[in-house]
């Protein structure tokens, strides 16, 4: 009965940490939770003559593992518990599928471990219930989705788009992806290890995120609860990150366009060394920080309730504007200060607006 109230059910991750440690715990009593205490597998072997260059799984309970065969074989291995389920191979293409599942189970004693030959492969992965983890290839095209499970890549690159959409944690290490990069986690994390992508797209709704990159060309995160942390050495196009109630945090090397970065309820830090384009940042209850060592563009940002502090290499190319209601405004500033609360200088080309409400604004 405790089985059956909670098969199919897609859980939160707190959720699914309880149910999962009621399950270990009744497991270890041998009470049977839906699953079999003991693997029991069966391997299919197909050979060189079937080249394979496209895998399509879509199961719904059993983990899923991809990774490279030592020989020129294809290896199918699967737990022979897994109820419905269908391999078969024709035309290059290897298709597994998980039939009759009316109440799902999740847990991870079932498995389908996939080895194959590093030929490029198209990866098109489906789990509702299990994790999913791809590593040792250099797939042509990845597409992995989970309703509940985590999901892990460690490939050298990905030669088309690569698309990962799950509920609970995605980690990524991939040195290069020659097209779009799009990852989507409702409630986990987001560890990203990206070295080279086109388009980046992160976000997540509950969750963190984390990305490190050496070159990318635009790059777009957000989180609506949690905290975002930027390493990015070399954009060719704009930076954009924002967050509802999370911190963001952000070390940038060159960016040659603009940069975005917003926060509702969170603190903005940011050290940016150069760009060619315009610098905007906003939060309504957060702080914010910013070292822009070499700008071509504008600054602007605006805060309601939360302080200010920005650091420039000099003031002389800007025209400065700086407003706070009932904030101080404080700094190393020329003289040419209007009233407590307000402060111009300057006719330079590029403008440079911090504007606050109830928060102080500091400029080194």
């Amino acid at each position: 009965g405790f089985s059956k109230a909670f098969d199919g059910k897609a859980f939160s991750k707190s959720m699914r940490s309880i149910f999962d440690g009621l399950a270990s715990s009744l497991e270890s009593l041998n009470i049977n939770f839906g699953s079999t205490s003991s693997h029991e597998t069966e391997t299919l072997t197909f050979p060189p003559e079937d080249v394979i260059k496209n895998i399509r799984i879509n199961v719904a309970s059993p983990d899923i593992t991809i990774d490279e065969s030592e020989d020129d074989f294809t290896y199918v291995e699967y737990d022979i518990h897994i109820p419905g389920l269908t391999v078969q191979c024709a035309d290059g293409t290897l298709i597994i599928n998980q039939h009759n599942t009316v109440h799902p189970t999740r847990n991870h004693n079932t498995f389908i471990h996939v080895r194959v030959p590093d030929l490029q492969p198209n990866l098109d992965v489906n789990s509702t219930l299990g994790d999913i983890e791809v590593t040792d290839l250099t797939p042509d095209c990845m597409r992995l989705k989970s309703t509940t499970g985590d999901i892990k890549v460690n490939v050298q690159s990905c030669q088309g788009d690569m698309h990962i959409t799950t509920v609970e944690d995605i980690d990524i290490t991939v040195d290069e992806v020659h097209g779009e990069a799009i990852f989507h986690s409702t409630s986990g994390d987001l560890e990203l290890y990206v070295q080279r992508a086109r388009d980046l797209q992160a976000k997540t709704v509950s969750g963190d995120i984390s990305l490190e990159s050496h070159k990318l060309e635009n790059v777009s995160v957000t989180s609506i609860s949690g905290d975002i942390e930027l390493n990015v050495h070399s954009c060719l196009g704009n930076i954009t990150a924002a967050s509802t109630s999370g911190d963001i945090s952000s070390e940038i090397g060159t960016c040659a366009a603009n940069i975005t970065l917003k926060s509702t309820s969170g603190d903005v830090e940011g050290n940016i060394v150069s760009m060619s384009g315009s610098l905007q940042s906003t939060t309504l209850s957060g702080d914010i920080s910013l070292c822009p060592q070499d700008i071509q563009g504008n600054i602007e940002i605006r805060s309601n309730s939360g302080s200010v502090e920005l650091t420039v290499p000099s003031l002389d190319r800007f025209s400065v504007e700086l407003r706070s209601r009932s904030g101080d405004i404080d700094g190393d500033l020329p003289t040419s200060r209007r009233s407590n609360h307000q402060y111009c200088y300057g006719i330079g080309p590029q403008q440079l607006s911090v504007v606050t409400i109830s928060g102080d604004i500091t400029i080194n």
